[in-house]
């Protein structure tokens, strides 16, 4: 596992371009957790809505935060 994580984080940083467009992919992703997650938030405030799945929206945003901040 680690070594499949490893040569596919090496095939990422081999130009600057694919660093580029490697960080641009990953942020594109916390954007759109974000987003989802202010629309939650959203629905909670405004129609008091309850939603049973925003621990798991906000798991998935940690980790995927934690994972590209371990990349770094």
């Amino acid at each position: 596992m680690a070594r499949y994580r490893i040569k596919r984080m090496k095939s990422h940083l081999h130009s600057h371009d694919s660093i580029s467009k490697y960080n641009k992919k990953h942020r594109y992703n916390v954007e759109s957790h974000i987003v989802r997650m202010y629309r939650y938030r959203n629905e909670l405030v405004h129609d008091g809505a309850i939603k049973s799945n925003i621990e798991g929206i906000t798991s998935n945003l940690r980790s995927y935060l934690v994972f590209v901040l371990n990349q770094m």
